[in-house]
């Protein structure tokens, strides 16, 4: 694939993106945070394996939109979870420092990734490890959602 190709597949993640954006918004407000969470994880996941699929450059553009779609989540359940779990006090501070997890995750793991690619052959399997963290991401913040409420008063009291 060419240098047009690859951003082509970037700009059809992107626009997934703006439209799992308005979904998993509007999913959060009519069914709870943790269940957007779930489907947005699930949409996300789905993406990957089909990305891990892929051997046409059609497919590969559709799969990109897919895996797009579900990217939302990480834009949406965030700051809730963080303002549900420590209140409004110090919100903009704590959710400053969670946010950069994102960040940080991605700037260690991306030369991984490719290094893993590069020893086996292709990318099929930094599908599949993202696919793993991303569930076990999903399964932190519902955990989190639960404990956190014990923490609420006390952030918002001080």
């Amino acid at each position: 694939m060419d240098a047009v190709g690859a951003g082509l597949i970037v700009s059809c993640c992107a626009g997934g993106l703006i439209a799992g954006k308005i979904f998993l918004g509007a999913a959060t407000d009519k069914f709870g945070v943790n269940k957007a969470n779930i489907t947005g994880t699930t949409i996300t996941c789905a993406g990957l394996i089909l990305l891990s699929l892929t051997s046409g450059t059609t497919f590969v553009y559709a799969a990109a939109v897919v895996f797009g779609l579900g990217l939302g989540v990480y834009n949406i359940e965030p700051p809730i979870y963080v303002r549900k779990a420590f209140g409004i006090k110090a919100y903009s501070a704590i959710f400053g420092a969670v946010s950069i997890a994102t960040t940080l995750g991605s700037s260690i793991f991306m030369p991984v990734y490719n290094a893993i690619a590069a020893n086996l052959g292709g990318y099929g399997a930094t599908f599949y490890i993202s696919c793993a963290t991303t569930a076990l991401a999903c399964v932190l913040y519902i955990t989190a959602d639960r404990l956190g409420k014990n923490y609420v008063s006390k952030y918002d009291a001080a």
